[in-house]
């Protein structure tokens, strides 16, 4: 069963779609999603029109729908109240924020996102009266944390200096609760982070070890029982490289709480990232011009994980009962 050709055929059923919508729709990796679609279009199973840059299936086929929550995009949570106030006062700053370079690769997640991740954190008891710590931020996340105004401390770690001179001139016109750092992440946390955060916050490199060493900065700057909140790709990190990011969290006391599909979207159309498309692989390994990205199209899942304490769960072998099963009816259980 290939379930890479199945995922393309089910998202382009009864519909065109331009090349980046039809990016944003997959389920598996860039590269095999593309190594798939050139044999599919080898085939002539699916066409490629030219003039409308457009991508079809050459056999009709019924359209699948769309379940997804028109309100809340399929992310569970709608923007309120003070999460509202800080996102609009956050657009209206951010409308002259440095631009993304691939220097450091960088791109930054749409506004709204950042508003939702927010939630999240807040209803996970991860926000309030908590100590923060932002492992690089693109997305300027520390500036709406900070515009929120309920975090004990935010402190941030990043290498461009551009975004730390932006976030440094709108910490003196609003008074914001922000720390900053110039810091390279492929070395160790100083000493005085160690230990001293509730929570950290990332969008690493996808690369796999680009990722373990944002783990690792964040296991360093984590109280015991700390969250992290941080984005993985299905674009860029395939299942095999989940299984080595999930192994690699078990193995150094991190257990996975929650995964959010697509939760996370970046700016692809309302940035100039675009004039540096032509040196990714993705449009090289491509056997047509794909035209302008019309969707904001890349987008990450959102892993939040806790720091364990360093030692083994002690549980029985009973096949119904432990310690922890206390809604099993023990009485009833063991006169069977």
């Amino acid at each position: 069963m290939n379930r890479v050709r199945e995922d393309i055929i089910r998202v382009l059923s009864g519909r065109k779609l331009s090349f980046w919508e039809f990016l944003s729709a997959q389920g598996y990796s860039l590269k095999e999603v593309v190594q798939e679609l050139k044999k599919l279009l080898a085939e002539e199973v699916i066409i490629w029109d030219e003039q409308e840059k457009k991508l079809y299936l050459q056999k009709a086929y019924p359209p699948f729908p769309d379940y997804t929550c028109s309100a809340c995009k399929g992310k569970g949570k709608i923007i309120r109240e003070k999460f509202q106030e800080a996102l609009n006062k956050f657009k209206a700053i951010t409308i002259n924020r440095p631009i993304p370079i691939p220097e450091f690769d960088q791109g930054y997640i749409l506004p709204q996102d950042l508003a939702q991740k927010a939630i999240l954190m807040s209803e996970r008891g991860d926000l309030d009266h908590k100590d923060i710590l932002i492992l690089g931020d693109d997305d300027l996340f520390s500036l709406y944390l900070s515009l929120l105004g309920t975090a004990s401390r935010i402190v941030v770690l990043e290498i461009d200096k551009r975004l730390l001179q932006f976030l440094t001139d709108w910490k003196e016109k609003e008074n914001l609760n922000l720390e900053f750092r110039v810091c390279d992440l492929s070395n160790p946390l100083p000493p005085e982070l160690l230990s001293s955060f509730d929570v950290f916050v990332s969008e690493p490199p996808e690369s796999l070890e680009g990722l373990k060493i944002f783990f690792s900065r964040g296991r360093e700057g984590l109280r015991e029982n700390g969250a992290g909140y941080v984005g993985l790709t299905r674009l860029e990190s395939s299942t095999r490289k989940w299984r080595e990011i999930e192994l690699w969290l078990l193995n150094n006391n991190f257990v996975i709480t929650d995964i959010l599909k697509d939760f996370s979207r970046y700016a692809e159309t309302k940035t100039d990232i675009e004039k540096f498309y032509p040196h990714f692989r993705l449009l090289q390994e491509l056997p047509f011009s794909p035209g302008p990205v019309d969707f904001d199209w890349y987008t990450s899942y959102l892993l939040r994980i806790v720091k364990l304490k360093e030692e083994q769960g002690k549980f029985s072998s009973d096949l119904y009962m432990d310690e922890e099963t206390w809604t099993t009816p023990a009485k009833f259980r063991h006169e069977s």
